[in-house]
């Protein structure tokens, strides 16, 4: 089994910071279409949606190039069409909000905790790790046992959805709704872990287990260069296991990518992050995109639909390739892993998972179920994949190099 027994810690003790009487806490007596829209868990695939994003067909298989132009891939949510502008001042309003309510002040490296009864009362804010397209992440301690954690911080826009999820009274943020059933029932070390979350008006905050040392694997590859083919398959072993058990508790990613995989540089243990893109499974088409349009599977471009399952084995394929390769495949590299295996210096299981995930027509890539049973991951048993220190002498690049862990 791909996971361990060992009960996830996930804080119930949140607060909802919301005015009762704001219409959109009640499905059936929202009627404002400003209203965010709320999303009821159930069987029912009409009660799920995603923003209608129509994304540049050329940007898939043609956006090729060394580690470095991995950048350009465009993530499609659904403020694509904010100009640059609206992330000023977004950005500038979610400094202010989180220095406020921390008590922090620019001239101060250590921000003072805030003595409000609210997130920032149990949680010492610092520095800024990174920022994205919905919001902020920030370094923070918990105060009562000095816990380091990630504090993300996203701005709603009027497409933040709200679903209904177990043991909630009150409907919750899409993002932290999936974040919740994700890392719900036995944990896996390959998901991130939800600690504590609070909703307000205007924005809602997640804190996130922070592992150390750790970095994306985008950044991870820049220090290292691409992996060898026993590395990948490794990462690639925890990147299924992620999507299996987010698919097992209902949840559909849809981005997962080398920047939504953190890696202990040391260990190349990942943990897969962001549910900003996410939806809740159906069996239904989706007939809007969400996610990275480099990773797009082609018959949302064809037929502006696609299915989960046949989408997220595609998605995988083409993470597979950039681990090996360092860059997105052009229609060369396609043509090739269709007809000509020899062109590629990796073992022939290796080229046939490729192959398998990449194909152009869904109905004729491998079955998601039957990505674990590959022979690919029999070789060299990736489960069971342990990494020491090279012998005296020897030479090389390697994972594990002092200057990459102290960048992480």
């Amino acid at each position: 089994q791909p996971c361990h027994s060992k009960t996830s810690h996930i804080v119930e003790g949140h607060r909802e910071h919301q005015d009762p009487e704001l219409p959109f806490l009640d499905s059936s007596s929202s009627k404002d279409p400003t209203d965010p829209p709320v999303l009821q868990v159930s069987g029912d695939s009409s009660l799920v949606s995603s923003p209608v994003i129509s994304p540049d067909p050329s940007v898939i298989i043609s956006d090729s190039g060394i580690i470095s132009e991995i950048d350009s891939a465009v993530t499609s949510r659904a403020d694509d069409k904010k100009d640059s502008s609206w992330f000023s001042a977004e950005e500038e309003f979610i400094e202010s909000s989180v220095s406020s309510a921390a008590g922090y002040s620019p001239d101060t490296d250590i921000p003072a905790a805030a003595h409000t009864d609210n997130i920032f009362s149990r949680y010492q804010v610092f520095e800024k790790l990174g920022a994205g397209g919905f919001g902020s992440v920030f370094a923070a301690v918990h105060c009562q046992d000095g816990l380091k954690v990630a504090l993300k911080f996203v701005h709603k826009t009027p497409d933040t959805e709200y679903i209904y999820v177990a043991h909630h009274r009150n409907p919750v943020p899409k993002e932290i709704g999936l974040s919740i059933m994700a890392a719900s029932g036995l944990y896996c070390p390959d998901i991130i872990q939800l600690l504590d979350w609070e909703d307000f008006p205007d924005y809602y905050i997640m804190v996130l287990e922070r592992p150390l040392p750790c970095m994306d694997l985008d950044k991870f590859l820049r220090f290292r260069g691409v992996l060898s083919e026993r590395e990948a398959q490794w990462i690639m072993w925890q990147a299924v296991s992620a999507a299996h058990f987010c698919f097992f508790r209902g949840v559909f990613h849809r981005d997962i990518k080398l920047e939504n995989l953190l890696v202990d540089p040391s260990t190349l243990q990942i943990k897969l992050i962001d549910f900003g893109c996410g939806d809740l499974i159906k069996n239904s088409a989706y007939t809007s995109f969400a996610g990275t349009k480099a990773y797009c599977s082609p018959e949302y471009f064809e037929k502006k639909e696609y299915h989960a399952f046949p989408a997220t084995v595609h998605l995988l394929g083409i993470l597979m390739f950039t681990l090996l390769h360092g860059r997105f495949p052009t229609p060369d590299d396609l043509y090739y892993i269709e007809n000509d295996w020899s062109t590629y210096m990796f073992s022939e299981e290796c080229c046939h998972l490729m192959w398998s995930c990449l194909r152009s027509d869904p109905e004729q890539r491998i079955p998601f179920e039957q990505i674990y049973s590959h022979n690919w991951f029999l070789v060299g048993s990736a489960d069971q994949a342990h990494y020491t220190e090279p012998e005296a002498g020897e030479t090389g690049h390697h994972f594990y190099q002092e200057d990459i862990i102290q960048e992480a």
